[in-house]
């Protein structure tokens, strides 16, 4: 019974690719001769005028600007918490009671 259900299917032979001629070489084209080139005649450098002999002089860095100190924040003193009067009349009254 099982070997009914795991049956497989028949596989098709799959056609194998034909293959295509080369294609045949194309000529290669025929290089031209080149013609015999002539020794050009060298030709002496001009003289500069005097105003192009002169070096660049190069551009100074500028200075960066130093950064500023900036003042440190004085710390503020805490402000101490005002006692209320019921509590500081609470606080008496049981200082006198077990004093």
């Amino acid at each position: 019974m099982m070997e009914d259900s795991e049956t497989k299917p028949d596989l098709e032979p799959v056609p194998e690719p034909e293959f295509e001629p080369e294609p045949e070489p194309k000529p290669k084209p025929k290089l031209k001769p080149k013609p015999e080139s002539k020794p050009k005649p060298r030709v002496e450098p001009k003289p500069k005028p005097k105003h192009e002999l002169k070096p660049k002089p190069k551009p100074k860095p500028k200075p960066k600007p130093k950064p500023k100190a900036k003042p440190k924040p004085k710390p503020k003193p805490k402000p101490q918490p005002k006692p209320k009067p019921l509590a500081l009349a609470l606080a008496l009254a049981l200082t006198r009671v077990y004093a």
